[in-house]
């Protein structure tokens, strides 16, 4: 079955309807509110429907929802929709009231009605019923004996309970006793919800003398019955278990099993029910603001071993066979994620049927159901410690947020300001215990900061002069009124130098940390400093806390060695276990704050296994692990992690928890460790668990960090808005992955002339792609140009990537270009891009002049072996690859020539780095400010720079050479001629199935094409007739798909 997105499938029949009715109403069950409504993914609800139908221009009356339960008093309007729900279960009617104006107008008015339990039923329907309940089949079905009891069964939502041992104990024990192995279990989970009435002993209210049951809680009590056993009949039964949910049956590992406990206890949807298994858990609730609770954690955690009977401590690297039910797996509802990660699922039929087999057979009246211990009380399987007010498990908060790249204030996106507010909220539910990190990545990725980085200098990038009160970073003048515990170092804290590095970093008012960064003294790490770790003395208790620092080992592979030098950047796994092992001994935690990355990619062949996950498997001594860098998104995750935070088995059996917060300040990381003495006057780690607070635009600024940040946006403002120059055509580099774009062309165009005409340096051509893919300046036209501003610059180049020059052969030039047509071959034509980087910038364009032609060899597999690269021509002069004695002045970014972008092997780079001339430290988007400050007006196009020949035959080819001509790219009629003949001869070859010969014809062709490119044929016409001729070539060599094209001249 396919369910189709709510929104598509209104629009799919809109149109037909509207055209025949004047009202239309949409009866959703999609739930009120965008969630998950406990089924383990989000949906978006009614009043998103209803958006989403406006902006797409088809707006219905009303939506008349459910699935969510939402008690709604009033309805809800957005726009010209009406949204209104009835409540569950028959406890209210909605009545909706319409008027229809002759202009076609509709007005709604809607009304709840409640409904009851005293009102008069239906005596229709009322008959109805009673005709169903009387039958004598279903008498017969639910008067069924199944079995007996001698003790109450009651529910506890939030904790132990004896109807939850006696469900769940039935099923465990029916799986692993029947004649099917493969059903089973070690342990059992029933959600509490699940579990619908309680059956209790009251004495008969008819005053028989006997007892009956009741479902009523203040009837039932601890204990077993003076009295005799109480028959279960089969409709008792179903009134426990309802919903017909089968029995499932599937793998899970220990550390998914404690992720699991640690759901359950915050009670969100009541405590799991087990069987197989024991644990504890403490749970902190309040009135402040903010998610509750608090705080919260599984421990004591232990699975029982069926041969011995002993309860063993949960092994977190162990795959348990795990038995629940189908509404929990595998899509995790009511919360319960974790199961999301059960694989090797089977199903085996209707629970309820699985616990009547074993209750039938197992309790009689002389051997009743006598709770799991025989005495009617409780086993102690679920443990809680303390309650809402507290306990005896001293909880440490973990605040963390990770690349914010800025983005201070609130604008279309969330700003830190409405993140600092998230902060102080959760910081007051445990004041003295709370930390608070951030993961690097802070100070670089708007236009905030680039030009406030020099403020510690005294001015800002374009020089103005700034007041005392702002020569400190925004961001960090930010992060210095929250009162931050530590910030470990991002790889783009490096962008900007060591001057900016230095400054900006030195006025930060707490630690700085990298312990894998080592400074021979030229950069000033010192200056800051940047320390290895910190430890804290946190809360009343005098808990003993080291917080390690590990940044990403990966930075000289971003930026050249003059933007770094004297550091060295070690590795990042050895240096962490090395820190540990000297913090463990003398503190009661340890944390690792690293930004390395969440997890490995199997997809990318740029991402090693230094990475968070591979960190907590290997390093011992860890409790927790805050990270940054790959921008993980913890709804998602990533790979085999379907969620953050997540848990990972470190050495010894020892729960790592991990977590990130996204990036841009639109995610709040929230922790909570669990510890209680441990009896030699320190303290023990018991429980790891956590949470993101995800940040919303409506959420509200902190006013204090909103008055400091004004001045600085007001002066920013000022900036952003300067009008620069004009253009008479949209800059667009949407394409700019596969494809010459003009955006792209402007990029390289003003590079050469920030080298040539503003700072004196020779350059004979650029190589490099577009910072992004935006496009500014829509509608542009040369008789109505579009203004131009400074802020149209940073969305077309977000990136600090500043101008380099270097000498290169022509070998070294074809090696650099065969990358760049492995990264628009994967790009264009793979799927996930082969595990390659991807980004815009790696696709290599060139300045005006200059034209590279690629053999597009598409229809047979990337080969690394193979030649794609036709020629490189500039200003009408062919590179020749094969000569490694001359050499060219090339410019490029930093970044690709630092070997990112895919341009590496090993990581060592293809750009020759010992062969840079100058290290300009020029930022591309500088140097496009200039350039259209200089020219006033520019009208970027796509000039044909990049060639990309496919599918050629004799016959384009004789069409190619001959439309050269007529342009007047090829000036000489003789050598048309002799070429023509060429070709001409080529093709009678073919007709006479002479292969060998006309591949003889082609190459003389391509010879003289060499011999007269740039004397009666221009350069980039004669490459491109090189590279027809190489696609032919290649097809009939049988390596590409040139020769489906190649047909004999008499079947044309």
């Amino acid at each position: 079955m396919c369910f189709k997105d709510p929104k598509d499938s209104i629009l799919h029949y809109y149109d037909e309807l509207k055209a025949q009715v004047d009202v239309i109403v949409v009866l959703s069950h999609i739930g009120f509110n965008d969630g998950g409504y406990g089924y383990g993914f989000t949906v978006y609800g009614d009043k998103s429907l209803a958006q989403k139908l406006i902006d797409a221009g088809k707006p219905v009356n009303l939506i008349i929802g459910g699935h969510s339960h939402t008690n709604m008093n009033d309805a809800t309007v957005i726009g010209p929709t009406t949204i209104g729900q009835a409540y569950y279960n028959g406890r209210k009617v909605g009545r909706a009231d319409f008027t229809v104006a002759t202009n076609g107008a509709v007005s709604v008015v809607w009304n709840d009605l409640a409904i009851g339990v005293g009102e008069p039923q239906d005596p229709a329907v009322a008959a109805l019923i009673a005709e169903y309940a009387n039958d004598p089949w279903y008498q017969g079905l639910i008067n069924q004996p199944i079995g007996y009891a001698q003790t109450d069964l009651l529910r506890n939502y939030n904790g132990d309970a004896m109807m939850g041992n006696f469900i769940d104990d039935a099923i465990y024990e029916y799986l692993n006793t029947d004649a099917v192995p493969e059903n089973d279990v070690d342990l059992f989970f029933n959600n509490a919800g699940g579990i619908r009435i309680d059956w209790c002993d009251k004495e008969d209210p008819a005053g028989s003398g006997n007892w009956v049951w009741s479902s009523s809680a203040a009837d039932c009590s601890e204990g077993l019955w003076v009295h005799d056993p109480m028959l279960l009949t089969y409709g008792q039964m179903f009134q426990i278990l309802p919903f017909g949910n089968a029995t499932i049956v599937g793998d899970m590992t220990g550390a998914q099993i404690l992720d699991l406990i640690n759901q359950s206890a915050t009670l969100f949807k009541g405590a799991i029910q087990p069987a197989g298994t024991r644990y504890s858990f403490f749970r902190y609730s309040d009135a402040l603001p903010g998610p509750q609770p608090w705080a919260w954690g599984g421990f004591d955690v232990c699975v029982t071993n069926k041969d011995t009977g002993v309860c063993e401590p949960v092994d977190l690297q162990r795959t348990y066979r795990v038995g629940t039910n189908e509404f929990l797996a595998p899509a995790g509802q009511d919360g319960f994620v974790q199961f999301k990660y059960m694989t090797n699922i089977s199903y085996w039929g209707d629970m309820l049927n699985a616990v009547n087999a074993w209750v039938q057979a197992n309790y009689t009246f002389e051997n009743p159901y006598r709770g799991p211990d025989g005495d009617g009380t409780l086993d102690g399987r679920i443990t809680r410690d303390g309650s809402d007010a507290g306990g005896s498990i001293v909880p440490i908060t973990v605040l963390h947020h990770n690349d914010s790249h800025g983005n201070l204030v609130k604008t279309s996106y969330v700003g830190y300001t409405q993140l600092a507010a998230k902060i102080i909220q959760e910081r007051a539910h445990n004041p003295e215990r709370t930390l608070l990190l951030n993961a690097g990545d802070s100070f670089q990725g708007d236009a905030m900061m680039y030009f406030f980085k020099s403020a510690a200098l005294g001015f800002a990038a374009d020089g103005t002069p700034l007041p005392p009160e702002l020569q400190t970073n925004p961001l960090l003048a930010a992060f210095n009124a929250m009162n931050y515990d530590a910030m470990t170092l991002g790889n783009h804290e490096f962008n900007f130098g060591k001057d900016i590095f230095t400054s900006l970093l030195g006025q930060a008012n707490f630690p700085v940390l990298q312990a894998n960064l080592e400074d021979d003294g030229q950069y000033g790490i010192g200056l800051v400093p940047v320390e290895d770790y910190v430890e804290k003395v946190v809360g009343p208790e005098g808990i003993n806390v080291a917080i390690l620092g590990i940044g990403n080992h990966r930075v000289p592979n971003y930026e050249l060695p003059s933007n770094i030098p004297g550091l060295t950047f070690t590795n990042p796994i050895l240096k962490a276990q090395e820190l540990s092992d000297l913090l463990q001994p003398t503190n009661d935690v340890v944390l690792a704050l690293t930004h390395i990355g969440f997890t490995e990619n199997p997809g990318s062949v740029e991402i090693d296994n230094n990475v968070d996950t591979y960190m907590a498997a290997n390093v011992s001594g860890l409790d927790m692990i805050i990270g940054g860098h790959s921008h993980t998104n913890p709804v998602y995750g990533f790979g085999p992690y379907r969620f953050l935070p997540t848990i990972v088995s470190g050495p010894g059996n020892t729960p790592v928890l991990i977590n990130h917060a996204y990036r841009y300040n639109n995610t709040l990381g929230e922790n909570i460790l669990g510890l209680r003495p441990d009896g030699s006057g320190g303290w023990e780690v018991v429980s790891r668990a956590g949470r993101y607070i995800t940040v919303a635009l409506g959420d509200p600024e902190d006013p204090t960090l909103k008055s400091m940040a004004q001045p600085y946006v007001d002066l920013l403002a000022a900036y952003n808005n300067t009008v620069i120059g004009q253009t008479e055509w949209p800059i667009d580099a949407l394409d700019a992955y596969t494809q010459e774009t003009n955006g792209a062309n402007l990029q390289a165009d003003a590079a050469v002339w920030e080298l040539e005409a503003r700072n004196a340096i020779p350059v004979d051509f650029h190589l490099s792609g577009a910072m992004s893919n935006k496009k500014v300046a829509n509608g542009a036209t040369p008789d109505n140009p579009v203004m131009l501003k400074v802020s149209d610059m940073f969305s077309l180049m977000p990136y600090e990537n500043s101008l380099v020059v270097m000498e290169m052969n022509g070998p070294q030039l074809k090696d650099v270009l065969e990358r760049a047509y492995r990264n628009y071959y994967y790009y264009k034509y793979v799927a996930g891009y082969g595990g390659y980087s991807y980004y815009t910038t790696c696709m290599i364009d060139i300045d005006s002049g200059g034209q590279i032609t690629y053999l597009d060899l598409y229809g047979e597999p990337y080969d690394s072996s193979q030649e794609y690269v036709v020629s490189l021509v500039f200003n009408g002069h062919e590179v020749d690859f094969n000569d490694d004695h001359t050499y060219y002045r090339v410019s490029t970014v930093n970044y690709l020539a630092a070997g990112s972008c895919n341009f590496n092997d090993s990581g060592v780079s293809l750009w020759p780095l010992d062969q840079i001339v100058n290290d300009t430290q020029f930022y591309v988007r500088d140097s496009v400010i200039h350039y259209i400050q200089d020219m006033g007006t520019v009208s970027p196009v796509i000039e044909g720079r990049l060639q990309f020949v496919s599918d050629a035959t004799v016959e384009s080819t004789e069409g190619d050479l001959s439309d050269f001509l007529a342009s007047g790219d090829l000036e000489s009629m003789g050598v048309f001629n002799s070429l023509m003949k060429k070709l001409q001869n080529t093709q009678k070859a073919l007709d006479n199935g002479q292969i060998g010969t006309a591949i003889n014809i082609l190459n003389a062709f391509i010879n003289e094409l060499r011999a007269q490119s740039g004397q009666y044929i221009t350069a980039e016409a004669a490459a491109v007739l090189i590279a027809d001729a190489k696609w032919i070539i290649n097809g009939l060599m049988g390596n590409g798909a040139g020769m489906i094209e190649l047909q004999p001249q008499a079947d044309r």
